[in-house]
């Protein structure tokens, strides 16, 4: 997963480089999830999250990649204070921003009945981390696929400012 972000980085800045192709500055957050029976693992770069839940405990898997979270893990601010921040989405890495990234790489244990959640902070920014878990922990005997449009309606009704992405994955 790492060599993967990495690859994808490198393609993306070579390409926003290519003079007259309208492509100057793209770039964008990433994450790459493997699933399997007993395992997730998450290849991360920016601000998108991943998600486990656990016994209807959910946990925030990757660490938001961005100034302000760095602040927070220097005790800087609160994350409290970092929620309303100004600077909340200015990221420290995306993918095409450098020539090179540092992913970062989690990985937990899943058990029968577990969700993975990953998503785009077009819907962290409208639904906190209690909101979703309460969301996934009713959706129990329900899909993967329903949870996910339940969750982007949910999104879309509270006036959607920025794009969400959102993949729901159960395991059974």
């Amino acid at each position: 997963l790492r060599d993967a972000l990495k690859h994808a980085n490198k393609e993306v800045y070579n390409a926003s480089r290519i003079p007259g192709k309208g492509k100057r500055g793209m770039g964008c957050t990433a994450e790459c999830v493997y699933v399997d029976s007993r395992n997730v693992i998450a290849g991360h770069i920016g601000d998108s999250r991943v998600y486990h839940l656990h016994r209807g405990r959910l946990v925030q898997l990757t660490k938001d990649q961005t100034f302000v979270n760095r602040m927070v893990e220097l005790g800087q601010l609160s994350a409290e204070e970092a929620e309303h921040h100004p600077r909340k989405n200015e990221l420290q890495q995306a993918i095409g921003g450098q020539p090179d990234v540092n992913p970062g790489l989690v990985a937990g244990k899943m058990q029968r009945g577990d969700w993975v959640l990953v998503c785009s902070d077009g819907l962290t920014n409208h639904i906190g981390l209690k909101e979703l878990e309460a969301m996934l922990t009713r959706e129990a005997a329900g899909s993967a696929e329903q949870a996910a449009r339940r969750l982007l309606n949910l999104v879309n009704l509270r006036g959607a400012t920025d794009n969400a992405t959102i993949v729901v994955v159960r395991a059974s």
